[in-house]
């Protein structure tokens, strides 16, 4: 609740602060503006309508029809405008004003519903490619070499013989899986491949927790930096 409020303070405070700055700017530049015044207050109702939405832009452009009835169209320093001419100008600008905020609000939801749908389609690829994985029995998984960190899929736990949410994840853990006559070649083509610069494939066994040996097919590439160290294995 108190973030959202403070938003709202944000945005008003946008709405104000850059009404200011508009007619701050007209002011100091009003002779060589001329038919052009109303310039500046067009960007402040772009920006505050961009930055908090249409409520704000409207904000804006109430306020900056006020500075220019009062501080720019004759006679200065009153209010309402009189003179025909007068009137239709601002009316103009209200106008205007109003079309500007009405579509950059447009483009604004259309750009939050944009980054809502990339983020639903993003969530909806990881789903798909985890039902791919478990499907067909294979596991991703990802080293971190400078932390020594190791992120593995869930499926590793089926291919370790392991009930669901058992696996901890630690390298001794899957170690204790390996067969006892594959651990030292499993190590060597880890090694070989990052010394190497070469892709890790190897075939190996592990044991289940029941006995049962089962063959798996380890692939995987690492990533250097610019001094050629590797930092990071994934496969």
């Amino acid at each position: 609740m108190s973030s959202t409020l403070d938003r709202r303070v944000i945005t008003y405070g946008v709405a104000v602060g850059v009404t200011a700055i508009a007619l701050l700017l007209t002011l100091w530049l009003e002779p060589f503006l001329s038919q052009t015044m109303a310039a500046f207050f067009y960007l402040a109702v772009l920006v505050s309508c961009w930055f908090g939405g249409i409520r704000p832009g409207i904000v804006t452009t109430i306020l900056a029809a006020l500075s220019l009835s009062y501080f720019l169209m004759p006679p200065l320093d009153q209010l309402p405008v009189k003179g025909s001419s007068a009137f239709v100008s601002l009316s103009v600008f209200i106008t205007v004003a109003s079309l500007i905020n009405l579509l950059t609000n447009l483009q604004r939801e259309n750009q939050r519903k944009l980054d809502q749908l990339n983020h639903q389609l993003q969530e909806a690829n990881v789903q798909s490619l985890r039902i791919a994985l478990a499907a067909a029995c294979v596991g991703t998984w990802h080293w971190d070499l400078i932390t020594g960190s190791i992120t593995w899929s869930p499926e590793h736990e089926q291919l370790f013989g392991l009930e669901p949410g058992t696996f901890d994840g630690r390298y001794e853990t899957f170690n204790e899986r390996v067969h006892p006559d594959d651990r030292v070649s499993v190590n060597d083509a880890v090694q070989q491949a990052l010394q190497q610069r070469t892709a890790y494939h190897l075939e190996y066994r592990v044991v289940w927790a029941d006995g049962s040996v089962h063959w798996v097919e380890g692939r995987g590439e690492a990533v250097y930096d610019a001094a050629n160290q590797p930092v990071q294995m994934s496969g």
